[in-house]
């Protein structure tokens, strides 16, 4: 399987971390003018996509399809456990406020006090 942007479109000036992907599967390709065309739309426009021709044949196809939703599967799977992550991290960074504060106010109920209305507060 093979990708074409289209001519005068590099893929180190138009790729980000946050492009997206769209993309045409067919056999042949190479003949197309539609990544050149569709790149060239998006650049004008400012969006950050990036059209790209995969050349697959009609036996290919099957598996090409089946490839993507697995690709897509475990990206799900990556992002699932980010986030889980991501929650883990906010969990145990409380607990520390939580414990910190504690130590902070321990001798000092003044500062306990100020603590408790910020935090009621919010």
């Amino acid at each position: 399987m093979r990708s074409y942007l289209g001519k005068g479109n590099h893929m180190s000036e138009r790729i980000t971390g946050r492009t997206e992907l769209i993309g045409l599967m067919a056999y042949p390709i190479r003949h197309s003018s539609s990544p050149a065309m569709q790149n060239e739309a998006f650049a004008k426009l400012g969006y950050d996509y990036a059209y790209l021709a995969f050349e697959v044949g009609a036996d290919e196809i099957e598996d090409a399809v089946k490839a993507i939703d697995n690709a897509i599967k475990n990206l799900e799977k990556v992002k699932e456990n980010l986030t889980i992550s991501n929650k883990h991290l906010t969990a145990a960074n409380n607990k520390l406020d939580d414990l910190s504060v504690k130590k902070l106010t321990k001798n000092s109920p003044a500062i306990a006090e100020k603590f408790r209305e910020l935090h009621e507060s919010k």
